[in-house]
């Protein structure tokens, strides 16, 4: 028993080996693999974008509006004007109640977008 469960290995082992071989023989020259172009590679989108822009308008809700408490301060809005490329958007995002008094209709501003949604706020002192 022990030599046919011998010979079984022996003879998967030895079809295993030769058909290896076979593909193995059947690979691509080099000549092939240098000749098809590299596929470019791509930039990563960050999904980052800094806008330079105007502050236009300010909004906000009367409190306990907009799912904000009864008790709160309500919601605040800021509407930039900003150039985007060669168009002109505009972008109404909420803001903190500090951003609302510090950036008045007219301010020049710089904001830092990712993915569409407002990260940061900047005063944009032209340089």
């Amino acid at each position: 028993m022990a030599r046919l469960r011998f010979a079984i290995a022996s003879a998967l082992l030895l079809a295993v080996v030769l058909g290896g071989g076979a593909c193995a023989s059947s690979k691509t020259s080099s000549t092939d693999l240098a000749a098809a172009p590299a596929p470019p590679k791509k930039k990563k989108d960050t999904g980052v974008k800094v806008l330079r822009g105007v502050v236009v308008e300010r909004d906000r809700d009367a409190p306990g509006e907009g799912g904000s408490s009864y008790q709160g301060t309500g919601n605040y809005y800021l509407v930039f004007e900003v150039r985007d490329g060669e168009a002109t958007a505009r972008y109404k995002y909420p803001v903190t109640q500090q951003q609302w008094f510090r950036y008045p209709e007219g301010s020049p501003v710089r904001i830092t977008l990712r993915n569409n949604f407002l990260q940061d706020i900047k005063p944009d002192t032209g340089s």
